[in-house]
């Protein structure tokens, strides 16, 4: 059989089609129109087209494979031009719902459009049997149009659009654009929408409640008596206010763009952006436009996923205070898919209502949505709070004071990338909710009352577990394993080194001056030190803070310290090592420095780099 019509989403997309078409030899690939009582199965491929239009271009209804799954769908193609970034699918009609092979494709006797997968089942339909539709046709401007016996459109693809705008085709007020679920980097928890309202457009996103973060908002400039609807024509993607199709000559509120020398579409892509694209004909293909929201690269609300802070480009996860860690990357090495809580989180009923709760700060954070119409206007940050720990469901509560004398507060069920500032100017601050459910206060409930129940039973200073420390041992467990701390390696300023045997693993303890380290301070050490990794620094295996008793559990390095490498020693056990070897130990001592300054999470400056202790 023929091979099928290649279809990619975008000039950057993947490829949706595994076979390209050479030329197009079909029979049917010359017909306009589509008469009633015609079937096409999934062995054809170019059902209908245009007429070529300006700049040799046609829109055509086709049928395309993808991994054995089927599509009816609208493309825009050059005629004698089969490259697969050529061809682009401008609407479809079952692109949440492919068919199987063998399924059909049945423009009925009576009008109706009908898709069936290869069991007979119902996947899509125009729903128009029975209202004179006579035949079906594309137009110029890619249109799918099922006419009656006046020429009049019954049924029009224009009225259904998908991601894809052309010129000239209007979206009116209540349509909405969702873009395709094909883009393996789009997150299925998150949903964008473009939808018109009735002073312009905004887009939105989220599949629990729809937080708005771009708007164009035409509120005052015109009078308007009718429906409102978006339109792309030459130069501007303009706001009209009229019922009546646009012209190039019609002045009217829009985004400027870049004058058309040839098609162009708008795509609402998987990542939030409305991108213009255009037909080159000089080198025969598509090539990008302009990003169209004109947005900063970190007010993209899942440029770092869920929880994660967008701050100059760059995705980290929140910190509290003290430079607590309450959460991790999903995946350290793409930091743009979010951030995970470090402990499992309790379900919203599982923590009685009458325990205390702490609610989080982060400073020095915004957040997309500010404008959000739900926001409450609430008078100060202490009730945006209160508010939301009485509300189960929300994640995390947003105050505001920049717009004006009124202050509001944004609680959000969601919470989405967020944008982190340098300094402390803004005023935005984010609290987690006090509801159990929520991720920032359900992590400090754990903690808090960890300590509360401790000082029941101490009155001495204790230690503070928090999320994100390596392993702790027991005091007699690190006695037993030094031999009652017997066999010395070494000493420093904050304590001596001894070694020790757990279990299979030989490893080295520092036993810490019992007033070299206050709780906070040790706490803080433990975390830093504990969530570093890497190759040229020597691993902490765990810690021990029992009572006063401060201890810190590392790897054993069998080889010593540097200063008995350095130069031979007296019985020359030791020879002097070559320069090929010290030019090697600079480098690792150099990687391993330059991680602790630019490689961690918290820059980290180790005040005593010298022989002995490398």
């Amino acid at each position: 059989m023929g091979s099928f019509l290649p279809c990619s989403r975008s000039y950057f997309a993947p490829l949706l089609l595994l076979l390209i078409l050479a030329a197009c030899s079909s029979s049917q690939a010359s017909n306009t129109t589509a008469k009633l009582s015609t079937v096409w199965s999934t062995d054809s491929y170019v059902l209908f087209r245009s007429v070529p239009g300006g700049y040799n271009l046609s829109f055509a209804a086709t049928i395309y494979s993808h991994y054995h799954k089927y599509f009816f769908a609208i493309c825009v193609f050059a005629p004698g031009s089969w490259n697969r970034d050529n061809v682009v699918v401008v609407w479809s009609a079952n692109r949440d719902r492919p068919v199987q092979r063998g399924s059909t494709l049945n423009f009925t006797a009576d009008g109706d459009l009908v898709l069936r997968d290869s069991d007979g089942s119902l996947v899509w339909s125009t729903n128009t049997s029975g209202q004179s539709i006579i035949g079906m046709k594309i137009t110029e401007s890619g249109n799918l149009v099922l006419f009656n016996h006046k020429n009049l459109p019954v049924w029009q693809s224009f009225d259904h659009p998908t991601d894809t705008m052309l010129p000239r085709q209007p979206l009116m007020e209540g349509m909405k654009l969702t873009p395709s679920i094909d883009n393996v980097s789009f997150a299925a928890s998150n949903q964008f929408y473009l939808a018109v309202h009735q002073y312009g457009l905004h887009a939105s996103v989220g599949s629990i409640q729809h937080q708005i973060y771009y708007e164009y908002n035409q509120a005052g400039h015109f009078t308007y008596d009718e429906h409102t609807y978006i339109a792309l024509v030459n130069g501007s993607m303009s706001v009209f206010a009229t019922s009546s199709l646009p012209t190039d000559s019609i002045n009217n509120a829009g985004i400027d763009l870049p004058h058309a020398r040839s098609l162009q579409y708008m795509r609402f892509e998987s990542d939030g952006h409305l991108r213009l694209y255009e037909w080159n004909q000089r080198y025969s293909q598509w090539s990008f436009v302009q990003d169209i929201f004109e947005l900063d690269y970190c007010m993209y609300p899942t440029v770092c996923g869920e929880y994660g802070i967008c701050r100059n480009g760059q995705c980290i996860c929140p910190i509290g205070a003290g430079d607590t860690l309450y959460f991790k990357q999903a995946d350290i090495w793409n930091p743009g898919l979010g951030c995970i809580p470090v402990r499992p989180i309790s379900s919203c009923h599982s923590v009685p209502a009458e325990q205390d709760h702490q609610l989080v700060a982060l400073s020095d954070v915004s957040y997309f949505s500010f404008s959000d119409p739900d926001a409450v206007i609430i008078s100060d940050e202490e009730s945006c709070k209160q508010a939301c720990s009485r509300n189960c469901s929300c994640k995390a509560a947003f105050h505001s004071s920049l717009n004006g004398p009124s202050e509001s507060c944004l609680l959000v069920s969601e919470v989405l990338s967020m944008q982190g500032y340098e300094t402390d100017s803004t005023a935005y601050k984010i609290a987690g909710a006090s509801a159990a459910a929520v991720v920032f206060s359900s992590i400090v409930i754990v903690v808090v009352r960890w300590i509360r129940n401790q000082r029941k039973d101490d009155d001495e200073e204790e230690f503070c577990e928090v999320p994100g420390m390596p392993t702790r041992f027991t005091f007699d467990l690190l006695r037993g394993a030094t031999d009652d701390f017997s066999r010395k390696l070494g000493e420093g300023g904050s304590g001596s080194v001894y070694d020790g045997q757990l279990g299979d693993e030989r490893v080295a303890v520092k036993l810490l001056d019992r007033h070299a380290h206050r709780q906070k301070e040790f706490s803080a050490e433990v975390q830093t030190i504990g969530s570093i990794h890497h190759i040229n620094l020597v691993k902490m295996i765990g810690f021990c803070a029992d009572k006063r008793n401060r201890l810190l559990v590392f790897e054993y390095m069998s080889g010593g310290s540097l200063d008995k490498w350095i130069y031979s020693n007296k019985s020359g056990n030791n020879a002097p090592l070559g320069w090929c070897i010290r030019r090697r130990i600079i480098t690792d001592i150099a990687r391993g420095l330059h991680y602790l300054h630019e490689g961690c999470r918290q820059r980290i400056a180790h005040l005593d780099i010298k022989p002995q202790n490398i």
